[in-house]
């Protein structure tokens, strides 16, 4: 249960404080449980202390100009893939005080996140710096994302999520990334922002440059595979009765590889 209202925290920080109006439907145990427990540590300690609680007043402390505050003069954030709601909110609040820069690794140069919820004229207007190009600004959409927006042209997701036509694995297996980066461009159009691109060409000369491009560059071509290519050394996954003998058969194949 513990870790229930956790999770309520960090990713819907509004949803605790929604609990304690009525709550129709199955989820009502859940508001009269969250109101129990708020009364009872109230009763210790005159005030609710739940992280809710904390967040609102931590958020509070930041609004308040005259309120000393004791942080840093620039905050840098690496190699987190996603943030819950309730984070971002605090990075947002800090940024009225001090820089915040977040690097985002993102495997594709162009913005491939949902698209229902965000106003054309918005995405139009965005712009990106090009770091390995110095005084260069790049659109967040190229002209053939904008044609498919114009067209209506997307894939739809069982979520309703509006997504551009691009590439399948990135669709399949970046779902978290892609929620992050679109509440990343969601919340610049609210907050000021100074967005960075810092993408690399990828060498296609093999089938995993290949895929990484085509992910870079939001494509879906078909691979080019010379089989009478010498550097064409391609590595199959067996299929075995137990994963023992599978793994075994894959380290073989990796050894022989390299011999």
């Amino acid at each position: 249960m513990n870790k229930s209202l956790l999770k309520y925290k960090k990713q819907q920080p509004n949803l605790n404080a929604t609990l304690f109006a009525q709550i129709q439907g199955n989820t009502k145990w859940q508001g009269e449980l969250w109101r129990a427990l708020v009364v009872d540590v109230k009763s210790d300690v005159n005030e609710a202390t739940h992280r809710a609680a904390l967040h609102n007043q931590f958020l509070a402390l930041l609004a308040d100009k005259k309120a000393p505050k004791k942080l840093p003069s620039r905050i840098f954030i690496f190699g987190i893939p996603a943030l819950p709601t309730a984070y971002l909110n605090i990075l947002q609040a800090i940024s009225s005080e001090v820089d915040i820069h977040l690097f985002f690794n993102n495997p594709c140069q162009e913005y491939w996140g949902d698209i229902s919820d965000l106003r054309l004229d918005y995405l139009r207007s965005r712009q990106r710096y090009q770091f390995n190009k110095q005084d260069e600004n790049q659109p967040l959409f190229s002209e053939d994302q904008l044609s498919q927006l114009e067209n209506a042209q997307f894939d739809v997701t069982y979520q309703k999520e509006n997504l551009q036509l691009g590439n399948p694995l990135l669709a399949a297996w970046g779902k978290m990334g892609r929620d992050f980066l679109y509440t990343l461009v969601r919340d610049e159009e609210h907050i000021p922002t100074y967005p960075v691109n810092a993408y690399q060409e990828i060498e296609s000369n093999s089938l995993l440059g290949q895929l990484q491009s085509q992910i870079l560059h939001l494509e879906n071509k078909p691979l080019n595979i010379a089989k009478n290519d010498p550097h064409f050394n391609p590595t199959f996954l067996p299929q075995c009765y137990a994963r023992s003998g599978s793994i075994a058969r894959l380290f073989t194949g990796f050894i022989q590889s390299r011999s």
